[in-house]
């Protein structure tokens, strides 16, 4: 069976969604893909790579101006700061911050966290502040617009995105960009 791995084998709704990602993957003209790595992978679903175009993703260069330092004092930071942002997903990885950071700040006293975002894991990450007793040091920020995000995440000492899964991220080139 060509959807066996090794000796395992996958469940009939998995081989049944094989089959079909094949079929419409080689009946088509074409696939756009962002990055080589999923080029890779679709190549490995038996498809030919001159079928398939790598075109990466646009990057539309943020409007955003001022200095580390500006946005620091703009939010009284004076302590080594952390952000990460994003949908509060499993896969981001937000509960595994969290539970790092006591160990963190046993290296970098004064440390904070700051998680920017909202989504369907917002109770589930409160919970993890409380049962990591990481409440002096995580925050939960919450939604907020690209402009005020780019203040936090310039005012940052470092920008971490802990993600399982993530193809060439819009976020790390904004971080990029701004010098973080």
């Amino acid at each position: 069976d060509e959807f066996s791995v090794g000796y395992k084998k996958y469940p009939w709704q998995v081989k049944m969604f094989k089959h079909i990602q094949f079929f419409v993957a080689n009946n088509a003209d074409q696939i756009i893909v962002p990055s080589n790595y999923l080029k890779k992978i679709v190549m490995n679903w038996g498809i030919k790579g001159d079928k398939i175009q790598v075109i990466y993703n646009a990057f539309h260069v943020p409007n955003f101006s001022g200095t580390k330092e500006e946005m620091k004092r703009k939010f009284n930071i004076n302590f080594p700061m952390i952000v990460s942002a994003g949908r509060l997903i499993p896969w981001k990885g937000f509960d595994t911050l969290i539970e790092l950071m006591p160990e963190i700040v046993k290296q970098i006293p004064g440390a904070r966290l700051y998680i920017i975002g909202d989504g369907p894991e917002k109770k589930y990450l409160d919970e993890c502040v409380k049962k990591f007793k990481t409440e002096n040091y995580v925050f939960l920020i919450g939604k907020m617009n690209q402009n005020d995000l780019f203040e936090y995440i310039k005012a940052s000492d470092l920008f971490v995105l802990n993600t399982s899964y993530e193809g060439l991220s819009h976020q790390l080139l904004e971080v990029l960009y701004l010098e973080t």
